[in-house]
Parts: C-alpha cells; sequence; structure tokens
C-alpha cells in the first residue's frame, strides 16, 4: 500500500495535503470557519511551490538525483503545463473570493515561496544548507496552514512546536535519501525531542488538540527512525508523510 502511495511524494501532493490538515485543526481548535475556497488555495499554493522547485532543480542537466526528480525530468512539458493552470486556478479563486487582508496575506505568501525557491536553487554552497532548507521548508508549509486564520486566532505556542515538527520531518528524510547525512539525523532528533517536551507541556497545562496532534506525528516519526535499517528509504519518506496528517485522527471525531 505505501508503494502505491509514493505517487503522492512524485507528484508533490504530500505537502499540499500536510498543509490543509493542520489548516483544518487550527481552524478547528480556533474556532475559525473557513470555506471550501481557503482549503484549495491553500493546496494549490504549496503544490506550485513544491513543483517549481523540482522543475527547476532538473534545468541545471545531468542525472536527476531522485525518483521524483526523474519523473519531473521525464515529464517536464506536461508538468509545466499543469502548473501554469493550477496558478491561474489559484489567481483567479484568490481574486473572486478572498477579501483585501486575505488578498494581502496571499501575496506575502507568494513572496515567501519565491523567496523558498531562489533559496533552494542558489543557496547550496551556504553553509547548513540541509538545515536551513528544511527550517525554510518547514516556514512555508507552516505559514500556509496558518494563512487564513486571524491575527488574534493565531496559536503561536503550537504554530513553534508545528513548526519543529515539519523542520525535523524533513531533516529525518534527509538523513534517511542522502549518503553522509548524519547531521541532519542528530539536528532532527533534536528538534523532534524540543517538540516532545513543548507538546507535552502544552497538555500539561490545557487540553490542546494540535499538542496531541504534534506528538503523535513526531513519535511515529521517531519510530520510523528507530526501524530505518529495515524499511526502503522511499517508503520511508511516504510513511513519514503519514504521519504529519496526524490531524485526520481529531478532525474525525466531533
Amino acid at each position: 500500500m505505501l508503494a502505491r502511495l509514493k505517487w503522492l511524494t512524485f507528484l508533490s501532493l504530500d505537502a499540499p495535503l500536510v498543509a490543509t490538515t493542520w489548516q483544518a485543526l487550527f481552524a478547528k481548535e480556533h474556532a475559525v470557519n473557513l470555506r471550501w475556497y481557503h482549503s484549495l488555495i491553500v493546496f494549490l499554493s504549496v503544490w506550485l511551490g513544491y513543483a517549481a522547485d523540482r522543475w527547476c532543480d532538473n534545468l541545471k542537466g545531468g542525472r536527476p538525483a531522485s525518483e521524483q526528480h526523474q519523473f519531473y525530468a521525464k515529464h517536464r512539458t506536461s508538468v509545466l503545463a499543469i502548473w501554469l493552470l493550477a496558478l491561474a486556478v489559484a489567481v483567479t479563486l484568490a481574486f473572486n473570493y478572498l477579501s483585501k487582508s486575505e488578498l494581502a496575506h496571499g501575496f506575502a505568501l507568494m513572496g515567501l515561496a519565491l523567496a523558498y525557491t531562489l533559496f533552494a536553487q542558489k543557496g547550496r554552497r551556504i553553509r547548513y544548507y540541509a538545515f536551513l532548507k528544511s527550517v525554510f521548508t518547514a516556514l512555508l508549509v507552516l505559514a500556509s496552514s496558518l494563512l487564513f486564520l486571524p491575527i488574534e486566532s493565531s496559536p503561536y505556542l503550537s504554530a513553534i512546536c508545528v513548526w519543529m515538527l515539519f523542520a525535523s520531518n524533513c531533516l529525518f528524510i534527509r538523513s534517511w535519501t542522502h549518503e553522509g547525512e548524519e547531521k541532519s539525523a542528530l539536528q532532527a532528533t533534536g528538534l523532534a525531542a524540543a517538540v516532545i517536551l513543548v507538546s507535552v507541556s502544552a497538555l500539561w497545562a490545557r487540553d490542546s488538540q494540535t499538542a496531541i496532534a504534534t506528538l503523535i506525528a513526531q513519535c511515529a516519526i521517531l519510530a520510523l527512525h528507530i526501524a530505518r535499517g529495515r524499511i526502503g528509504s522511499m517508503t520511508l519518506r511516504t510513511a513519514a508523510d503519514i504521519c504529519l496528517l496526524s490531524p485526520w485522527i481529531i478532525l474525525l471525531f466531533p
């Protein structure tokens, strides 16, 4: 089953699904009423950023480094056409349904996505590139999840905890799929420990749905890391993305 779900990663659908899932949990916990177009715009925005990064990676020449990049290289023209269509749909929805303040937030997110793409493509020689890219990726997904929440409803402590969860996940995946990335694994483990500590503290202080989902996801990803020697790297990556869908455990119950 996990082998079939790898297509979520190949098609860059994993991050958009994660973003909209946590968006729904944040909205539920803070009693914010989001409409269908809020979720669709976030889904499309995250996909556009991820797909652009992988598509641009293949412009450098040479053999694509991963199965995902090989897929994008093989279907370059089709991906570009779908990307342009998705961009048109996202822009149309934004200008037809969003308020002025929501549009402003959307443009801010677009600026963040462009900055991420520029950093991912041009910043490879920067020291601690892997760590910084993971943190930047996590910030992009988190910002998308919080995009349409009012400032007064923004869950600051929960948001920082989820940010660390996302960054830890990115670093663990890098350590599983790249040779010589022991440092990434150590950084991921450190972030995971912080996530667990903050989540438990939040649960001790008050009943927090976000803390529960974060704790479940982080413990599951740590379990995958412990068992990494017995699981293929692609399966590990897919399973880690599924772990980040832990909010559904809460969303499916009233």
